[in-house]
């Protein structure tokens, strides 16, 4: 278990993947040493608490010095419902389409999929916050990790496609793939894994895929991708789990932090 109250000695042998949401933020900490060496840190906003999110943060990150060891490499990934998923020539339109403000930052994130990118905008004050505290981070949509790592994955030929379904405690993130083409990238809350179920099904169905031939894969906590994959089976012939490579599934990081998983297979 690594310190909770001081910076890593030798953290430039270790890597950090940080995810930040609207409830807090979650560190996935691991070496490049030593792979069975790895610990997540989840830290949630007070709900009591009334003030901005920037603010919020900032005092996460200030009263925890281990976050502000000097890594090797830091990641990060936001969430954020401000995001489009764009034709990669529409790059330079992304304000635009974003409806950007003199107030906000406009990250457009390159993809591994071709033709496409995703835009999102966010706070200017909280992208200058985290452009300061980790000067050489890597800064991503929540989506687009998950849109990199199954699409650089699916390898179905015909006209087949498959979808992939992240399910969280409060949100479900859906991606469609047609070979190598993007379909569909979206993130729905919820507030129960049947929710999750009808958001997969409606999108399932926008989607022109067929329930004897096409597939769909569930990943995230466990509890509820089950439920999720029994009502789907009742619907879809081919429902099946996402299975994680054993490189990645250490004892430290439960199945509650997928993205943050995933991510440090596609750095």
């Amino acid at each position: 278990m690594l310190p909770d109250n001081t910076r890593l000695t030798d953290a430039a042998l270790w890597r950090m993947a940080l995810l930040i949401d609207a409830g807090g933020l979650t560190a996935l900490l691991y070496s490049t040493a030593d792979s069975s060496e790895m610990d997540v840190r989840t830290y949630r906003f007070d709900p009591t608490d009334e003030r901005r999110r920037l603010d919020r943060l900032s005092s996460v990150i200030y009263d925890n010095p281990l976050l502000l060891s000097d890594f090797g490499r830091v990641s990060v990934m936001v969430t954020t419902p401000y995001m489009s998923v764009i034709p990669a020539e529409a790059e330079g339109v992304a304000p635009q389409i974003l409806k950007a403000g003199a107030d906000d930052t406009v990250i457009v994130n390159a993809l591994g999929v071709e033709g496409v990118r995703l835009a999102m905008k966010l706070p200017r004050d909280e992208m200058s916050f985290i452009r300061r505290t980790f000067p050489d981070a890597d800064i991503r949509h929540r989506l687009s990790v998950l849109i990199d790592y199954f699409g650089a994955r699916f390898t179905a030929g015909g006209n087949g496609r498959r979808l992939y379904a992240i399910v969280n405690a409060d949100t479900v993130d859906i991606v469609v793939m047609d070979r190598r083409s993007l379909v569909h990238a979206v993130s729905q809350p919820i507030s129960a894994p049947m929710d999750a179920a009808y958001f997969i099904m409606a999108l399932f169905q926008q989607s022109d895929m067929d329930v004897m031939s096409d597939e769909i894969f569930i990943g995230g906590v466990t509890a509820s991708r089950n439920a999720v994959m029994d009502t789907l089976r009742t619907y879809v012939n081919h429902v099946m789990p996402v299975i994680i490579p054993g490189s990645v599934g250490h004892t430290a990081v439960s199945d509650l932090y997928f993205d943050l998983k995933i991510l440090t297979l596609c750095e």
